[in-house]
């Protein structure tokens, strides 16, 4: 007995979609003024710039 298997294109959940719309207002960048950049296939200096920026990105949320 064989599978049949469907293909479908999905597209991409947005913050609202995976958040919700009763907190859409308080969605934001994790830093203000930017977004973290993506250090993947990248050298280890941009992994540790990636670290630098989330940790100072957690010193604003968490205190």
């Amino acid at each position: 007995m064989g599978v049949l298997l469907l293909w479908r294109p999905c597209r991409r959940a947005t913050p609202i979609d995976v958040c919700g719309e009763s907190n859409q207002s308080k969605l934001a960048l994790y830093l203000r003024d930017r977004d973290v950049p993506e250090p993947i296939g990248q050298d280890q200096e941009a992994f540790n710039e990636c670290v630098v920026l989330i940790s100072a990105g957690t010193a604003l949320h968490i205190g």
